[in-house]
């Protein structure tokens, strides 16, 4: 470890906790770190052109993902539309009926207005 880097090896976490410390109820956790750090300036100019396609590329699956779910989810409500037509039920809003709607009448609109 130097100046608060961990460099390529392993190193032992959480002995303090678990392992022989604690009476062997949990062992040790070992966590091996990588770390990549190119010396030269072609060779960061490399690992970076690598790191933005790898992120263009998972932006592109993602989105690519969206617009199939959204695509196939279409299809399935346009089916489900083309059935109820065929099937000769209302394709309309389900359950709901304008003429049951509560509307105020003339002497609540001018309570509300001088409420206001």
């Amino acid at each position: 470890m130097a100046n608060g880097v961990v460099a390529s090896g392993e190193s032992r976490v959480g002995e303090a906790r678990g392992g022989a410390a604690n009476g062997g109820e949990r062992p040790a956790v070992h966590v091996r770190a990588i770390v990549i750090q190119p010396t030269s300036p072609l060779g960061k100019l490399a690992l970076s052109a690598v790191l933005i396609v790898a992120g263009v590329l998972f932006f592109t699956v993602g989105i690519a993902l969206a617009v199939g779910l959204a695509t196939a989810a279409t299809v399935v409500g346009g089916g489900v539309i083309a059935y109820r037509a065929i099937r000769g039920k209302r394709v309309g809003m389900i359950g709901l009926d304008p003429r049951k709607e509560i509307r105020p009448g003339s002497a609540d609109r001018s309570k509300l207005k001088a409420d206001s």
